[in-house]
């Protein structure tokens, strides 16, 4: 069998096997690994090829760093930085020492245990992005925790790997220290050296590329080999090559587009690399270590998130956020897999470890995707039992306490695009407005607006008791979630408001109306039927037009402002 047909068989069964993990709305990264198992020794013992899948799982690895590197805009967390660095170091440095003496404990060597160790304590950002993003959940406060938790473990993780590559664990505890000191030296130089020629060179050529977009995605998937090619050569692995390649592009104006271009060829060569895994996965290793895995998999799924509580309760964060936050960790990153890989390659570990790590990784994977997706209805049933996560000084309490009893008020869920037309509406009718959002900045930019708005969540029953949900006379949601807004109106008792509610679908819609609300927003909907009464009303007058142009981009010009 050639190669083209192996790889033609990999590509095939991880599609049909990916229709699968979506009915039950599992990641695909499930499907990748368990395709690698149907056609792996365990099973067919199908692909002959192992060291050219092996040089592609290679590709993907790089692919996928230089992709989260490009991605890495810090500017985002700038408000909550410290925060989430004292919540991301603490979990790492927590779950990393409970996870070696959990190893220990269970007979590994020292350096076996450092690596597991460290494994545990790193969380999938792909698997968690991709949830967040299909919850709409990203740029709440817990949304931007998580994520800025996740690239801190990553940053970590690479450290980690550049150490591993060069350490030499016979060595003095002196000779260990000045290794490690080498290593950061090395890395930090290379970083500098790679953010500034990312910055002052690359993007430079990347601005005459743009003009011709195969040359924009040749020119950074040649930076890309090139920054791996140094990396190896200056004594990194790749995997620090590819990272801080994607790392010097973060903060150019050609980042997302990159990052576009580069996507469906890191996708192509991660399904390969996840089903290398599979391949790799022995079955006798599960049932010779049923205690160690089950153990490992429960510290995983609920001590990750259990450290995390503990952590922003200290902090003074509320108990939903904490929680929502911590639910997200519960679950081994492709980063522990392949720190372990790493080890194997460099004669620390024994492979029969990666088979155990790619058990843990589908495990919890598997069960924390059903949490993470159906985190705010498990928060609404167990939610009163987690007070003690809770301190009585909040954090962001300015932005979550009632100002006044408020009645006969309109209350307004979500203020951003749609949302801000219709605050501004509102205001002009002189009408008594309250704002709940669940983005910092939008709320902290209304109230030096000087507009009553509350931190908070569609589906948080706190804020929905704060904003005297039964005395208010109108409530309209911008948030076009189905669910969140059928929690909104179970949670209406007054059935004189006046209830406006954005949908995306027609089907949405009548349900909605069956529910009882008074009318259902459809924005593409409402959008055309705009357009068209603009049509009715200008005809092909050039002149009327250009009125309205010129009028819609002052307007426009004063919402960026």
């Amino acid at each position: 069998m050639s190669i083209f047909t192996e790889l033609g068989l990999v590509i095939i069964l991880a599609g049909i096997l990916g229709y699968f993990t979506r009915l039950v709305k599992q990641p695909l990264i499930l499907a990748y690994i368990f395709a690698g198992i149907i056609l792996g020794p365990s099973f067919f013992n199908l692909i002959k090829s192992e060291e050219v899948i092996y040089y592609f799982s290679s590709l993907g690895i790089a692919f996928l760093l230089f992709t989260i590197g490009l991605e890495l805009d810090l500017r985002k967390f700038k408000k909550i930085s410290f925060l989430i660095a004292i919540v991301g170091l603490g979990q790492i440095i927590f779950t990393g020492l409970f996870g070696f003496f959990l190893s220990y404990f269970f007979g590994f060597s020292v350096i076996v245990a450092l690596y597991l160790g460290l494994a545990l304590a790193f969380s999938s950002t792909a698997v968690v992005v991709k949830l967040l993003s299909d919850s709409k959940d990203l740029d709440s406060l817990q949304g931007k925790f998580i994520i800025g938790t996740m690239l801190i473990q990553d940053l970590v993780a690479v450290l980690a790997m550049a150490f591993f590559h060069e350490i030499n664990f016979l060595s003095s505890f002196q000779s260990l220290f000045g290794q490690l000191f080498l290593v950061l030296i090395k890395a930090g130089v290379f970083l500098f050296g790679a953010i500034f020629l990312g910055r002052v060179v690359v993007s430079r050529l990347l601005n005459f590329a743009t003009k011709t977009p195969e040359l924009l995605f040749l020119a950074s998937l040649s930076w890309c080999l090139a920054l791996i090619f140094a990396a190896q050569s200056f004594g990194l692995s790749l995997e620090i090559g590819a990272f801080l390649a994607g790392l010097g592009l973060a903060g150019t104006a050609y980042n997302l587009e990159t990052v576009g271009k580069m996507r469906p060829l890191r996708d192509f060569f991660l399904i390969i690399f996840f089903t290398s895994l599979g391949m790799q996965m022995a079955w006798p290793d599960l049932k010779e270590n049923l205690v160690l895995v089950s153990f490992f998999s429960l510290f995983v799924i609920f001590g990750n998130p259990l450290i995390v509580w503990i952590f922003m309760g200290i902090l003074g964060f509320t108990k939903r956020v904490s929680f929502l936050t911590g639910l997200a960790t519960g679950q081994i990153s492709e980063f522990s897999i392949i720190l372990i890989i790493l080890g194997v390659k460099v004669g620390h570990l024994d492979s029969s470890l990666l088979s155990l790590i790619t058990i843990l990784a589908v495990i919890t994977i598997l069960i924390s995707s059903y949490f993470i997706s159906h985190s705010h209805k498990i928060y609404l049933k167990i939610g009163k039992y987690l007070n003690i996560f809770e301190r009585k000084k909040l954090r962001f309490k300015e932005l979550m306490t009632r100002e006044g009893i408020l009645e006969n008020h309109t209350i307004l869920f979500g203020c951003d695009r749609m949302g801000s037309v219709i605050l501004k509406n509102l205001q002009k009718r002189q009408k008594k407005v309250l704002v709940i959002d669940f983005n910092l900045e939008t709320v902290e930019k209304l109230r030096k607006q000087h507009t009553l708005s509350f931190y908070g969540d569609i589906e948080d029953p706190e804020i929905i008791e704060k904003a005297n949900l039964d005395k208010a006379k109108m409530i309209i949601s911008t948030v076009p979630d189905l669910h969140s807004n059928l929690f909104l109106l179970s949670q209406i008792k007054n059935k004189n408001s006046i209830i406006l509610i954005t949908c995306q679908n027609v089907d949405e819609a009548l349900e909605l109306y069956e529910k009882g609300i008074d009318y259902a927003i459809l924005p593409l909907r409402l959008s055309g039927e705009y357009v068209a009464m603009l049509l009715d009303k200008l005809g092909e007058n050039k002149t009327e037009i250009d009125f309205y142009r010129h009028a819609h981009i002052q307007e426009l010009k004063k919402a960026m402002t």
